[in-house]
């Protein structure tokens, strides 16, 4: 891999990591207010939330393995410095 294909590279990983933890942020927002929402009183609308909390759960999870991914990705190349230009 040459140092330009790298450097497209690292900013492709950076923004993929940029939007998962955007993502995750939404995703607990999204959580947090339909699980705040709900009227205690109101049994059906407690299911959903857990539902749709459980759902969130298993979506973060998937994120979780897919930055594990890719940081082994990173550290197998060995890199001790870099620098990102916007």
């Amino acid at each position: 891999m040459s140092l330009s294909n790298f450097s497209e590279t690292s900013k492709s990983i950076y923004l993929k990591g940029l939007f998962n933890y955007g993502y995750i942020l939404f995703v607990c927002i999204t959580a947090i207010s339909a699980s705040a929402s709900g009227d205690n009183n109101n049994e059906p609308s407690a299911k959903t939330a857990e539902k749709e909390v459980t759902k969130n759960i298993a979506t973060l999870n998937g994120i979780a393995s897919e930055i594990k991914k890719y940081r082994k990705k990173w550290i197998s190349y060995e890199i001790s410095d870099y620098e990102i230009e916007m």
